[in-house]
């Protein structure tokens, strides 16, 4: 089950360097075995003082950039924080029982820089950091001679490495050439600087008090579209730009589409507006990156939207993710407003709050209940092995078009012809990879034996069927609410199956430990009698034959 490969890169090139540059012997350790901080006020090696530091280690400015967003103050653990890097000596991985995350002076026995280059076994997790932006060749190459040096101090001024300028979308290339050399901080309000050009959004203008700078979503109401087009009434002053020519007709109609669209952002980040409401664009833009099909819980790109209404969230079960209608009631508003309370995580995205503008749009969303936003955009949408619904088929989009992968004939390999919901699973292994294929099968266990590097480990995954007998590759049952419980009974993991009525969890979203399954469905439910141990591949129990005591399939109340 594929969902996006990954590119494992290692930078041979940085370890001989290091290697050839004589770096420092087995520095000095402390009775744990971490390297031992000097004593304050000693001297280097050199004869000068060990405490003026100049800058540190670029691997350091790497944590800062790339990592701390997560692993900062207070968050996930471990922090890579440049202060508490050194910690990481030695210290055990969690995700890795038996290693540990930095063994200083062999970056291949550190489990930290596994996770970075993809090295992993399975039930490791995923690569770090999620998302579709590994770690760059330079990047890994720094924190490959950072542990090959042996002292993984972050001494001295810690430097994020400089940010690419930004490319601003074309409508704010527009504002930025032919407005700001006025409208900027220092001069003419209103700043129509493309970096902060989404505070207009219900902004007042100062000459019209009854105006409002831009609506979202409403060129026809925002009074600079009309300052813009010279379509202004008595007191409104004149057309602008006042220096050089008016605006042409297509540099209007940009800005013209930017505030239709109400994404006032200006950053050109490759991600294409979607289709329906301004707050779909919002989600795309800024949580995709994690929340992809196939990725984080709960998914945010386009195509899933609409779902999440009724759903709970897995870190709060008694939370609704999206209630129509109602954004206050939303866990998804609590969590991009950071109106959370103890024991219901972070503010997302974790790289730093959304603006106002942004959060609003998210709200009037919820709050019209203007949920669909189409299958399209970002980092999820239509996408090779992404399921979309097409009336009673469940289709995907390959090479640009659009590709059946469940019908209603059995297909060749089938073991029988049973199957409860009449839709089967028609492609080989090595077609139309992803969350939807081979429902039935020990996903999992399938994973482990393939030696395919691109196949996800599975901490929990299954199918609920229809009937207990359903076979191998006969589609399950979709939107079936799936509880993980612990030794205690208390839900630490909930999802919904998909469209094939699949589900799987990695290790990277939730370690394996002692679970049992409740299922929901139309207000109904129903729970396995004990607790399980021993692996989450509930297929390799639940065939349609029944194995190691279970009556068949797992199937939806």
């Amino acid at each position: 089950m594929k969902l996006l490969p990954d590119r494992v890169l290692f930078a041979l090139t940085a370890l001989s360097l290091a290697a050839c540059a004589g770096g420092p012997d087995d520095p000095p350790r402390d009775d744990a075995g971490a390297v031992a901080a000097p004593d304050a006020g000693s001297d280097g090696a050199d004869g000068s003082d060990a405490g003026a530091a100049g800058p540190a280690h670029p691997a350091c400015g790497v944590f800062l950039q790339r990592c701390v967003q997560c692993h900062g103050e207070g968050a996930q653990s471990p922090s890579l924080l440049p202060e508490d890097v050194p910690a990481l000596d030695n210290a055990p991985a969690a995700g890795a029982p038996g290693q540990v995350l930095v063994a200083a002076g062999d970056p291949s026995s550190s489990y930290l820089f596994a996770k970075v280059t993809g090295a992993l076994s399975a039930g490791q997790g995923g690569r770090m950091p999620p998302g579709p932006t590994p770690l760059s060749d330079d990047e890994i190459a720094h924190l490959e001679a950072f542990i090959t040096a042996g002292d993984i101090r972050c001494d001295g001024d810690v430097t994020a490495p400089e940010p690419e300028p930004p490319v601003w979308t074309p409508a704010c290339q527009v504002i930025e050439a032919r407005c700001t050399s006025c409208h900027n901080p220092q001069q003419t309000y209103p700043d129509l600087s493309p970096a902060t050009l989404s505070s207009l959004i219900g902004a007042p203008s100062l000459q019209d008090d009854g105006q409002v700078l831009v609506v979202a979503g409403d060129a026809d109401a925002s009074y600079l579209i009309h300052k813009v087009e010279g379509s202004l009434g008595p007191g409104q002053g004149e057309q602008m730009p006042l220096e050089g020519a008016w605006l042409s007709a297509p540099e209007i109609d940009l800005l013209r589409e930017m505030v239709n669209s109400g994404d006032l952002s200006c950053v050109d980040d490759g991600v294409a507006p979607v289709d329906g409401h301004p707050g779909c664009t919002v989600l795309n833009t800024n949580c995709t990156a994690c929340h992809f099909d196939g990725g984080q819980f709960p998914p945010l790109f386009p195509g899933a939207i609409a779902d999440l209404v009724g759903q709970s969230a897995s870190i709060d079960p008694g939370q609704t993710l999206v209630v129509a209608g109602d954004p206050d009631a939303s866990f998804l508003v609590h969590k991009i407003e950071d109106s959370l309370l103890a024991g219901q995580g972070g503010s997302m995205p974790p790289t730093g709050l959304l603006s106002a503008a942004d959060v609003q749009a998210v709200r009037d969303m919820i709050a019209t209940s203007s949920l669909d936003c189409g299958d399209g955009g970002g980092g999820g949408g239509i996408v090779p092995g992404g399921p979309i619904d097409v009336g009673d088929e469940v289709c995907a989009v390959d090479d640009g078009e659009l590709v059946c992968l469940l019908e209603t004939d059995p297909p060749p390999w089938a073991a029988g012809t049973h199957c409860s919901t009449g839709q089967w699973w028609q492609h080989e292994d090595d077609e139309e990879e992803g969350p939807m294929m081979h429902p039935g099968l020990a996903c999992g266990q399938c994973h482990l034996q393939s030696g395919d590097d691109d196949a996800i480990p599975v901490a929990y995954g299954g199918t609920v069927m229809g009937a207990l007998d359903d076979e191998d590759d006969c589609r399950g049952v979709p939107g079936v609410a799936v509880e993980l419980l612990d030794i205690d009974d208390n839900v630490f993991y909930s999802t919904v199956t998909n469209a094939a009525g699949n589900f799987v969890v990695t290790p990277g979203e939730v370690p394996f430990r002692a679970f049992r399954v409740r299922l929901g469905l139309d207000g109904r439910s129903r729970e396995m009698a004990g607790h399980v141990a021993t692996y989450g591949d509930c297929n390799r129990c639940h065939t349609a034959q029944g194995n190691n005591g279970a009556p068949g399939r797992v199937v939806a109340p």
